[in-house]
């Protein structure tokens, strides 16, 4: 019974401590930004470069879409995302890169997935508000970057 108990108690604690999704107030309701007098050839280079600063590995990269991820290595993430047949699940970063004629939007998302690379993918889009403001930063940064560029 104490058992039991221990492991309702954890379970409670841990949903307790989950965070509730969050939107921005953007179109999307994800991470974008519209960056103004560059061609989206430029644009989606700074997108791969930004990715691959933080250690991101290029999945594929076609006009307009950049996929590139991250297999993740840490205990808590093998432990809650990990499978029976694969233990060590990827972060992977999704970018729209959009040529609106005045101006490029990108729009970026993250996911977890479990069983990477493989027919059997589960993917778990990663919203909450630590993920959103990183996603945030990052293009900001590359739009910042950009605009001064000559």
């Amino acid at each position: 019974m104490k058992g039991i108990t221990i492991i309702g108690l954890g379970i409670l604690l841990g949903v307790s401590g989950c965070e509730t999704p969050k939107k921005l107030n953007t179109p999307s309701g994800m991470a974008e930004v519209t960056i103004q007098g560059k061609p989206a050839a430029v644009v989606q280079t700074a997108v791969v470069s930004a990715m691959v600063d933080r250690g991101f590995l290029v999945k594929s990269s076609s006009p307009g879409v950049v996929v590139a991820e991250k297999m993740l290595t840490d205990m808590g993430s093998q432990l809650f995302f990990g499978s029976l047949w694969n233990r060590t699940p990827a972060g992977r970063y999704t970018a729209n890169v959009l040529d609106l004629g005045q101006g490029v939007r990108v729009v970026m998302n993250y996911q977890i997935i479990t069983n990477p690379n493989s027919g059997h993918e589960q993917a778990l889009v990663v919203d909450g508000s630590k993920m959103l403001k990183q996603e945030t930063e990052m293009l900001a940064a590359i739009k910042t970057n950009l605009e001064k560029q000559p």
